[in-house]
């Protein structure tokens, strides 16, 4: 499976990820590895239909081929899985990791003005309303909750759907719900709005 390709959006520096080399590559692995389309896989005599975007394995073969031990593997996938990265199914024949699709990618129109790119529909955030937001939200993430040192804002109405850079349509968010959210919104992301504390 050495064909094909993966996007991967520069806000991945952002991601947690990004901070332990390792764990970094140990991901980008596990995407390779996923199936591009359901398949048909023999495990200790068992056929499994192994999804699109999952991978049939076993924790001591990750551990071979990331020189790692069983138990780093398991921690590995643990905080995946807690991130919302991956969903672990074990069973007796092996483990399915199937990627879950936390981050959507879309072509952005863009056109060019004077010499550079612009991407249509966007302006940027005042400066004064950004930091309103930053305060009003406690820099927690509106979605998670968590407490965020690189705070995006977010447009509860999207920019390409007519959303405004009003403190009534922005919220602090981290970068992972920001990308999951993407131009929808928080109802058609499934996404519940947490109130401010």
């Amino acid at each position: 499976m050495s064909q094909g390709w993966i996007k991967l959006h520069r806000q991945v520096r952002d991601h947690w990820l990004w901070q332990v080399p390792e764990r970094l590559r140990a991901w980008i692995d596990l995407i390779f590895m996923a199936n591009y389309e359901d398949r048909e896989e023999e495990a200790s005599g068992e056929i499994f239909t192994v999804p699109r975007g999952a991978l049939l394995t076993r924790l001591r073969d990750l551990g071979e081929r990331w020189g790692r031990s069983k138990h780093w593997v398991s921690k590995f996938l643990d905080l995946l899985s807690q991130s919302g990265l991956i969903t672990v199914q074990s069973s007796k024949t092996g483990t399915i990791i199937k990627i879950n699709d936390v981050i959507e990618y879309k072509k952005t129109r863009q056109r060019v003005q004077r010499g550079r790119v612009v991407r249509k529909g966007r302006r940027s955030i005042p400066l004064n309303i950004r930091r309103l937001v930053l305060k009003r939200d406690g820099y927690r993430c509106r979605y998670c909750g968590i407490k965020v040192i690189k705070p995006h804002l977010d447009h509860i109405l999207p920019v390409s759907r007519g959303g405004k850079n009003t403190m009534a349509n922005l919220v602090t968010t981290c970068a992972r719900c920001n990308l999951t959210k993407h131009a929808r919104t928080p109802e058609e992301a499934g996404m519940a709005l947490l109130e401010t504390r």
